[in-house]
């Protein structure tokens, strides 16, 4: 199923996702392109900051950090739990976040995400270096949340949109 949304060209994509038994779902795929007006340094280091994830997803989504460890960046393989508010009207008690690969040369994090409605969130963020000033990001995601599942995505995609404008404006002051 492919299918574009408000004539972009991101488009949605069936896949396949294997769940952990090892038994495959059909799961949504998509891809959000970013340029952003400051260096790459500067870009990743703020990407790569977990008080960042709490600001760029307010007022839309609240993360909270179960066990509020003093955490200045993300580590590899560590599993992160949230208590997550959607619009303080859903309250998610339980949203995992692993980091699978953090690649600071080659500017990569691939992360796994899941909680009691998405039961799989696979999530690679790509990052490089364009002319001057300027950065470029992918974000590939794929979802599989069950019958919910072109939902969730039409939804997740509307809220990294939230995240991508919030970080272009604060790129521009950094």
């Amino acid at each position: 199923m492919k299918r574009t949304r408000s004539g972009r060209n991101n488009l949605f994509e069936k896949v396949l996702l294997e769940v952990n038994n090892g038994k495959f779902r059909k799961g949504i795929k998509f891809r959000l392109y970013h340029l952003y007006t400051n260096s790459i340094e500067k870009m990743w280091d703020k990407i790569f900051d977990i008080q960042m994830l709490k600001y760029l997803s307010k007022p839309v989504v609240n993360f909270t950090l179960i066990k509020d460890e003093p955490l200045k960046k993300w580590k590899i393989n560590k599993e992160y739990v949230f208590k997550v508010f959607i619009k303080w009207l859903i309250s998610i008690k339980e949203h995992k976040m692993v980091f699978e690969k953090i690649n600071e040369n080659d500017r990569v994090i691939i992360m796994k995400e899941q909680n009691n409605i998405v039961k799989i969130l696979n999530h690679k963020i790509s990052m490089v270096k364009k002319a001057g000033m300027v950065t470029g990001g992918i974000e590939e995601v794929e979802i599989y949340a069950g019958i919910l599942t072109l939902f969730v995505a039409i939804w997740v995609r509307k809220f990294y949109i939230h995240r991508r404008d919030k970080l272009r404006e604060i790129a521009k002051f950094l």
